[in-house]
């Protein structure tokens, strides 16, 4: 599985560990990634997406949206 979002990029980010005694150790902080059959243009596509995209991507309009539009 990649570990790279399809739609906004994101992709895993590097850092430390600092433990109480203040010891730095390396790690590494990777999206949580997810297969998923979307319909983009009309084509049903399975594509890489993080929950974030995912969450954004089924959300329905609200009113308030709806009415601003």
């Amino acid at each position: 599985m990649s570990g790279q979002c399809d739609i906004c990029g994101k992709s895993p980010t590097w850092g430390h560990n600092v433990s109480f005694s203040h010891r730095v150790t390396n790690r590494q902080w990777r999206p949580n990634i997810q297969h998923a059959r979307l319909t983009i243009n009309g084509q049903v596509r399975r594509v890489n997406v993080c929950t974030r995209c995912l969450r954004t991507l089924q959300k329905a309009p609200t009113k308030k949206q709806a009415a601003g539009k």
